[in-house]
Order: C-alpha cells, then sequence, then structure tokens
C-alpha cells in the first residue's frame, strides 16, 4: 500500500479545496432531512386539523353555552387557538429531546465507509428556536380551521342534537377543485413527458406536478370516499352485519374519513413512488455498470486516504491469467457546478478496458491538458466538444481552462472525466498514487484466479478484489442503502398515520357510546364489536392505501421519464413485491392501531352506554 503525504505547500488551498469537497459531500445528507421532516409535518397537520374538527364537533353544547351567555366568536376562536398553542408546546418539547436522540444516531448511520466527518453534536440556539417555532406553529395553523368552524356556530345551531351533513354544494365545488387540481398536476407531469433532460429545473418542475396531483386527490379525497368505500365495502360485507356496519360507518362522515386517509395516502404514495423509482434505478446501475466495464477485475483502494503500491501494480500485471493491467488514478475535479471526480488514464489502452460511448469526440484525442467529459457535466457546465472547461484538479493551484476532446454518455467506471493520468497524479493530493488497477484476463473469473489477485497483492485489507458480477451488485447495493435511509424516514409519516387513526377511532368510539350499547342489547358480543372497529379501520386504511399507490406510481412515472435523460439504460420497472408488501403493511398498520379503540369499545356495557350522554 502507498501513503503518500502531499507536500506542504499551499495547505490553505488545500483546506479550503477539502471544505469544499466535504460541503458537497454532506449537502444531499442535509436535504433528505428537511424534506422527510417537512413531509412528517404535513402529515402531522392532517392529523392535528382532523383531532381539533372532532374536539370542537364534541363541544358543541358547551361552545352553546359559552355563546349564550356571552363569549364572542373572536373569543371562542381564540380558546381553541389557545389550546392548540399549549398542545404544540409540550409536543415540540417532547420532539425536541427526541430529535437530539435521532441525531446522535443518525450521522453513524449514514457515514458508513463514506468519507463523511465525523464530530460532536452541535446544538445551536437556532435549533432550538426552529425546533419550537415550527411545532408550535405548524399546530397552531393545523388548528386555525377548526377554530373557525367553533366561532362560527351559533348557540341556536349548537343545540342542535344532530350533526348537519355537508350540503351537495359544497361537495359539488370540493369536486370542481379537485379535479383542477389534478389536471393541472396531470398536464404539468404530462408536458415533462417527453423532456429526457434530468435537470434541475425539470425535476422541480416534476415535483412540483406531483404536489398538484396528490393536493387534488387530497380535495377529491371526500368525494373519492363514497363510491371506493362502496365498492371495497363487497369485501368487508362478506363478514356479517359487523362487516355492513363497518363500511356504514366509514361513510357517516366523508371528511373524517378522508382526513384520516389522507396521511396513509401522503406516506404510502412516497413509498411507493420510491420503491418503483429505486427499483427501476438499481436495474438501470447494473445495466450501466456491466454496459461501461470492459475490465475482468478491478482492484481498488477502500480509502481515500491511500493509494496502490506500485509494485502491487507490477505483481498484478504478471500473475498467471492477466493478460493485462492498467493503472487510474482518480481525483477531485473543482468545477464551477461543484466537486466531481476525474480518473487519469493511459489514453492508449482506456478503451481496452472502459467501454466509452461517446456522444462526440474521441478518447484518442486525450493527452496533458485535454480531457473528456460525461454527458450530465457537459450539460450542468455548458460544455461541448472543441469548448474550454475551466477546472482545477486535485491540489493544482488555480482552475485552468481545459479543452473538452470529447463527451461521452455516463459511465460509473469512467467517472464524470477523464484525463491523461500523468497529469492527474501529479495533481493529486496523493502525488503519484494509483487508486484503481483495471485488469484483463485470459479467461472467466474464476475462485483460483480471485485467490491469485489477492495474493499478489499481499491481501491487504485495504484493498478490494472484484470481478464484474461484484461490481455490479455493489453499483445496485448503493441505491438500496440509500433507500433504506429513506424508508427508515417515511417510518415516521407511517407511525403519524397509524396514530391518526388511532385517534380518529378513539373519538369515534366515544362519539358513538350509545350506538354501541344499543347494538350490545341487541345481541352483539364483544367479539363482534372489536371486530367492527377493526374492519371500520381496514376500510379506512384500504381507501388511502388505493389512492397512495396510484398517486406513487403516476410520481415515479414523471420522475423515471427524466431520469432516462441521465441514464439510457433506465426503464420503469414495477417491483410488485415491494407493492405488495407495502399495501399489506398499510392494511396491517390499520388493523393493529384499531387494536386500542376496538378493546375499549367492546368493553362497553349496555347499562353503561345507555347512561351516556
Amino acid at each position: 500500500m502507498l501513503d503518500v503525504e502531499a507536500p506542504q505547500v499551499g495547505l490553505p488551498a488545500q483546506a479550503a479545496q477539502q471544505a469544499i469537497l466535504v460541503d458537497t459531500l454532506t449537502r444531499g445528507y442535509e436535504k433528505i432531512p428537511t424534506v422527510f421532516a417537512g413531509v412528517s409535518l404535513f402529515i402531522g397537520s392532517f392529523l392535528i386539523v382532523n383531532t381539533f374538527t372532532m374536539l370542537v364537533k364534541r363541544r358543541t353544547r358547551e361552545t352553546a353555552l359559552l355563546r349564550a351567555i356571552g363569549a364572542s366568536r373572536r373569543q371562542v376562536s381564540r380558546a381553541v387557538l389557545m389550546e392548540a398553542l399549549m398542545v404544540g408546546l409540550a409536543a415540540s418539547a417532547a420532539g425536541f429531546l427526541l430529535g437530539l436522540g435521532i441525531a446522535a444516531v443518525l450521522p453513524r448511520v449514514l457515514r458508513g465507509d463514506s468519507a463523511l466527518p465525523g464530530g460532536p453534536l452541535v446544538i445551536g440556539p437556532r435549533s432550538v428556536v426552529a425546533a419550537f417555532g415550527v411545532g408550535v406553529g405548524v399546530t397552531v395553523l393545523a388548528a386555525w380551521l377548526p377554530a373557525r368552524l367553533a366561532a362560527k356556530t351559533s348557540p341556536m345551531e349548537a343545540m342542535l342534537t344532530a350533526e348537519q351533513p355537508p350540503s351537495a354544494q359544497r361537495f359539488r365545488l370540493r369536486g370542481a377543485v379537485g379535479l383542477v387540481l389534478l389536471a393541472l398536476g396531470a398536464g404539468s407531469l404530462g408536458s415533462l413527458g417527453g423532456a429526457k433532460d434530468a435537470s434541475e429545473e425539470n425535476l422541480r418542475a416534476a415535483m412540483a406536478g406531483c404536489g398538484l396531483f396528490a393536493a387534488g386527490l387530497i380535495v377529491l379525497a371526500p368525494v373519492l370516499a363514497g363510491p371506493v368505500i362502496r365498492l371495497t365495502g363487497r369485501l368487508t360485507g362478506r363478514f356479517g352485519v359487523t362487516g355492513r356496519l363497518a363500511r356504514e360507518n366509514a361513510l357517516r362522515d366523508p371528511r373524517r374519513t378522508a382526513a384520516t386517509a389522507a396521511t396513509l395516502l401522503i406516506s404510502t404514495g412516497l413509498v411507493t413512488g420510491l420503491a418503483v423509482i429505486g427499483h427501476s434505478t438499481g436495474q438501470a446501475l447494473d445495466r450501466q455498470a456491466a454496459a461501461g466495464l470492459g475490465a475482468d477485475y478491478v482492484v481498488s483502494t477502500r480509502s481515500t486516504t491511500t493509494g496502490i503500491d506500485p509494485a502491487a501494480v507490477r505483481r498484478l500485471a504478471e500473475t498467471p491469467g492477466v493478460r493485462a493491467a492498467h493503472a487510474v488514478t482518480d481525483s477531485t475535479l473543482f468545477t464551477g457546478t461543484g466537486v466531481r471526480q476525474i480518473s487519469g488514464v493511459d489514453p492508449a489502452t482506456v478503451r481496452d478496458t472502459m467501454k466509452l460511448d461517446f456522444v462526440s469526440g474521441s478518447a484518442d484525442d486525450l493527452a496533458p491538458g485535454r480531457i473528456a467529459v460525461s454527458a450530465t457535466l457537459a450539460r450542468e457546465s455548458g460544455v461541448t466538444t472543441g469548448g474550454l472547461l475551466n477546472v482545477q484538479t486535485g491540489r493544482a493551484g488555480k482552475p485552468t481552462p481545459y479543452p473538452v476532446v470529447g463527451v461521452y454518455k455516463d459511465n460509473p467506471i469512467a467517472r464524470d472525466a477523464l484525463g491523461s493520468r500523468g497529469e492527474v497524479a501529479a495533481d493529486s493530493f496523493l502525488p503519484g498514487s494509483v487508486q484503481r488497477v483495471l485488469l484483463r484476463t485470459d479467461g472467466p473469473a474464476t475462485a483460483a484466479l480471485e485467490n491469485r489477485l489477492r495474493t499478489a497483492v499481499g491481501n491487504n485489507p485495504l484493498l478490494t478484489v472484484q470481478d464484474r458480477d461484484q461490481l455490479v451488485r455493489e453499483a445496485a447495493g448503493t441505491m438500496g442503502g440509500l433507500l433504506n435511509v429513506m424508508y427508515g424516514m417515511l417510518g415516521i409519516g407511517v407511525v403519524i398515520s397509524a396514530l391518526g387513526i388511532v385517534n380518529t377511532l378513539a373519538m369515534s368510539v366515544a362519539e358513538r357510546t350509545r350506538e354501541i350499547g344499543a347494538l350490545r342489547a341487541l345481541g352483539m358480543d364483544r367479539a363482534g364489536v372489536r371486530r367492527m372497529i377493526r374492519l371500520e379501520a381496514l376500510t379506512v386504511t384500504g381507501f388511502g392505501t388505493l389512492l397512495g399507490l396510484a398517486g406513487g406510481l403516476v410520481g415515479a412515472w414523471a420522475v423515471g421519464s427524466l431520469a432516462n435523460g441521465a441514464m439510457d439504460q433506465y426503464t420503469l420497472a414495477l417491483p410488485w413485491g415491494t407493492l405488495l408488501l407495502v399495501c399489506l403493511l398499510s392494511l396491517a398498520v390499520g388493523v393493529l392501531a384499531a387494536a386500542v379503540p376496538a378493546r375499549r369499545a367492546a368493553a362497553l356495557s349496555p347499562l353503561e352506554a345507555a347512561a351516556h350522554t
């Protein structure tokens, strides 16, 4: 192993470059938690709205009494908002402590074997203010609509014992607004269907279209609840009277059902979209890695601070069964759009080990002072073959304009740019080092040949020896690891959805105490009551899951159409097993969430229920 230290000259510039590199490496990890925190807050807002709406309706008589003795609309509204403020403060404090625990564990999960630096947990005043400000703000804003509902209730209306259903005009208006949002979202996504440019602008347009489409589904959910639940209710109807009662209970208040299902709609939609995109991207990476590698074996370093000993490179070339060994130096490339990677290769032999598909130009023109770039880097930098790209390689003192001799399709083996190995190695932070050795062999990969290659490098644990199949699996594993982190964060949304179902069913059971008592008096046993509540939860959960699957598949198609521009090998592939698992887990969440409300409902006795007011 070659462990070379860079010369001590130019240390401030080198430190600045390393800071840029670290910032680039951590930028994505900063965005991912922020995005999913926003998703969790959005899902949680539905829970808050639903809870306060149900509380306001339960307190109708109490509100009527306050209004009758002189309380103004503003005072009623302010009382609800003050209650939301107190709840928000308590919840924010608990969430902040929980967040500290997650912040202590998450960096270890994300860091793994990457170059991310370690460091102590830093808690600044900005974090505290943001946690409490966002937590309290979201809670109060979510309670604003229920507060208005409470303030609008007049004393005479509140004395009515039966709740008035929403007017048909309001349902028609909701349906019209929902259809408009769906049309806008579908139109925005459809306009990107022919775009093959995965630029940041197009990705933002795709995300905006997905957001409009999801908003349309959420607005339309109360309108869709009736026909969808009546259709799926045929399955629950097979359970007899309890199944039919569960269906009618879910249809009793479509707005409440839709608000409860909306949390699952969002979480299921995101999981579905990520699963489809991840599965499709993983298969594309498999094909891309297989298509871009001409070598039979790759020997590489595990650490970015070390290189391969030149003597080990010679021993690899002399190993029986090895036809050719080509050394590659990997270094950083600082561009105007961020930090990229450049591979230093021998222009005369690069085609023997890398399957390069040039859009324009050729690798034959590679030489000191000239580079070839990937299609993505060319697009982001706005450069074409024959143009100049102002970049800084490794520890070079200042940016230099390099002529671009070719643009090739993205290739994970070739990285973002190709240059002459002598020049890249000279400017590397480890001057003269080698990070990879690409090997061509006389025959197929065998265990015996792999053992000889490992022996040639001294069985060094800091070096990896991989054949083509192992490299392909590693490329897919990178996407799998990122998806696992995202799934874990989306699990927070699923937990919030489960809490929403528990909360809705618990309050619904409290509202229907006398009704449940009447059912018990008419002969329904405790098991029947529990089954009715569980089937109701299953009905609501199934409704949210169906809408989430539809939204997730549409979003995956829209983003996938752009991904096809970055990876020619990308095709939309549905992971049927994962989608089935998502459906089963969503339904299981509903059944488990109904356990406590179902037990509480079954514990009611007819006499106690009759005495309830």
